[in-house]
């Protein structure tokens, strides 16, 4: 899915149909793109098909109309990737305002995350900042070829504000790999494949009971 947009929300109904399994497999997904930075913080890798799932719970409490979906999709633009490139939410959850304050300062400054695979780095940049004791922010590292090829040998993340070493588990890299190939790409979220895939069983049951002696 190269870029969200209107036509890949669907109606409240047909998310109701899904809506369980869904939220299952996004959950799954998730937890792969999710590092634990020490005590302080985690950092969550973002995807269109996260900012779908977000957009589709949102309307699903707030309803659903086009001004909505509209606006709703504009919140969530800021930590959408757009093209070869990673964006990420960082989540400050220490509780502590001066430790906040001092994450924050730090985030600020480029390259205050570091993602290195093989003998190539990617530095952070800010996408959008939090105020100085903001708990959310938005990152991004804007990807090289020669990252993303050895990405499939391992990837570590370094922290500026402690100098901490985070190695990648496989299965995040692997999901990153994922990422940065189906970014550029047509193809549909998984929300409209799951619906689709819901849609033919429920219409073969139809025709196995309608053909029934």
């Amino acid at each position: 899915m190269a870029r969200l947009d209107a036509t890949h929300v669907i109606s409240a109904a047909d998310y109701e149909r899904v809506r369980a399994e869904y939220r299952a497999r996004v959950s799954a997904d998730r937890a792969r793109r999710r590092i634990r930075l020490g005590a302080a913080a985690s950092l969550q890798f973002e995807t269109a098909e996260f900012a779908l799932w977000h957009v589709q719970e949102l309307l699903r409490v707030e309803g659903w109309s086009l001004p909505r979906v509209l606006r709703t999709l504009d919140d969530v633009r800021p930590w959408c990737p757009q093209g070869p490139e990673l964006v990420a939410t960082l989540m400050l959850d220490s509780g502590d305002q001066t430790e906040a304050m001092f994450l924050a300062r730090a985030l600020r400054r480029p390259g205050a995350i570091v993602l290195r695979a093989g003998s190539a780095a990617l530095r952070s940049e800010v996408v959008e900042a939090g105020f100085s004791g903001d708990p959310i922010w938005y990152l991004r590292w804007s990807v090289t070829r020669a990252w993303e090829h050895a990405l499939g040998a391992g990837c570590t993340l370094t922290t500026s504000w402690d100098d901490a070493l985070y190695t990648l588990r496989a299965a995040t890299c692997a999901a990153l790999r994922t990422d940065l190939i189906e970014a550029s790409g047509p193809g549909q979220p998984m929300l409209h494949r799951l619906l689709e895939s819901t849609q033919r069983n429920v219409q073969l049951q139809r025709t196995r009971h309608q053909t029934r002696p």
